[in-house]
């Protein structure tokens, strides 16, 4: 029986000595008695039953899992959805095992289930693009709460129509509170490009039909990823542009981030970026940093530069060959917390990101922070317990982001 699934059944298992008395902890028990009874499972008839037994405590265990692999294993013999593809399973099947006894998370599971249920139709990218800023949300309480000294809890959503409010409530050991508002930033182009990269996949699939028909023994064909590219776009995308990052991370926090989502107290503004891609990890809180490719050179840092990046910075890039010039641009544009006009709302920016398998969150401090009993030492140990890495406008952590550091 290849469809079984061990993570799948220890879902259940989980699930069924958590509530002993409901259909979960039935189904188990008899899921048990098949796979131990010797020559139970030997015929077709009584396989097919044990699957109908098991597809039944998946859907009870795994709920939002089920519902995404229904879409995901649909389409995924066609074409590719940017948003379902970026969702990690093993992270969405943990999100589905909190649901069952923390009332956050069971509120999650529900919204992820209702945007992939039955009446939802497939190659749907607006739903499919809902469903991942839900799991933005869920991913981002699940890392709060994973970091030691700080309780994390969802704040109730408001009565009043049109009052905003932050995502989530935080929580120092000495009682102080914060509050963190989440956006999962999109690919550039929205809804249209998202349609546009799914057609784009399906010439790919169509191809690799094509070359199957053909009776070639090795089939292969090529397709791409741009999150920073416009929608219709032939000409002039440059996937190695750090300039063309910069303004379009700066943009999307400043059209997402809403000033009422900012005045329940001291808030964090926190992107979710799985969609984009955000290059040079730690060293993009650096204004500037060293990158050994094709000989060295000095690159500019992408989230320092959409912070506190002012008009007329120069911005370096990795040359495409050795020699080769590294000036890019120049900005046309203050960062959010440069624009004197524009200024960006609360304590800080954290981008959450995903390096491997492995998620990691990085901070940039607001120069100006709120009014006591909020101070200055408190917004550096909150990014301190949040994230991985921090810096600020004066670039003082420099010395902790340089990967030729000492200590």
């Amino acid at each position: 029986m290849p469809w079984v699934d061990t993570e799948k059944l220890e879902a259940i298992e989980t699930l069924a000595m958590l509530r002993q008395g409901d259909r979960v902890a039935e189904l188990h028990r008899q899921m048990l008695q098949d796979l131990t009874t010797t020559g139970a499972l030997t015929d077709e008839d009584n396989q097919k039953a044990f699957r109908q037994i098991y597809d039944e405590a998946v859907a009870i265990a795994l709920p939002a899992t089920m519902a995404y692999l229904r879409h995901a294993q649909e389409i995924n013999a066609l074409t590719r959805s940017h948003s379902l593809s970026t969702v990690d399973l093993k992270t969405l099947k943990e999100i589905d095992g909190l649901g069952h006894n923390d009332p956050a998370f069971g509120k999650f599971v529900a919204d992820l289930v209702a945007k992939l249920g039955p009446k939802t139709k497939t190659f749907d990218v607006i739903a499919y693009s809902q469903f991942f800023e839900i799991y933005g949300e869920a991913i981002t309480l699940q890392y709060l709460r994973s970091r030691p000294g700080l309780q994390a809890g969802r704040v109730e959503e408001s009565t009043v129509g049109g009052e905003g409010r932050p995502d989530f409530i935080c929580r120092f050991d000495d009682g102080q509170t914060f509050y963190v508002e989440v956006k999962s930033l999109d690919i550039v182009g929205g809804e249209f490009r998202h349609r546009e990269m799914m057609n784009d996949a399906l010439d790919v699939q169509a191809e690799l039909d094509d070359h199957r028909k053909e009776g070639r023994r090795v089939i292969f064909a090529e397709g791409t990823i741009a999150p920073y590219k416009t929608f219709g776009q032939t000409t002039g995308y440059d996937c190695r542009s750090l300039n063309l990052v910069i303004d379009t991370l700066r943009g999307k926090c400043r059209s997402a981030f809403k000033s009422s989502q900012f005045e329940l107290g001291p808030t964090f503004a926190l992107a979710v970026v799985d969609r984009l891609i955000v290059p040079g990890g730690r060293n993009a809180l650096a204004p500037y940093y060293y990158d050994s490719f094709n000989s060295g050179c000095c690159v500019s840092g992408v989230l320092w530069h959409v912070a506190y990046g002012r008009i007329g910075t120069p911005i370096f890039r990795s040359p495409d060959f050795e020699g080769m010039p590294t000036l890019e641009a120049h900005l046309t544009t203050d960062g959010l917390y440069s624009d004197e006009n524009q200024p960006f709302h609360g304590e800080g920016l954290i981008v959450l990101d995903t390096h491997g398998d492995r998620r990691v969150a990085y901070g940039l401090a607001s120069p100006s922070v709120s009014p006591e009993p909020w101070s200055r030492d408190r917004a550096e140990t909150a990014l301190g317990l949040i994230c991985d890495a921090q810096n600020d406008i004066g670039n003082s952590s420099a010395y902790l982001l340089s990967d030729a550091r000492t200590t």
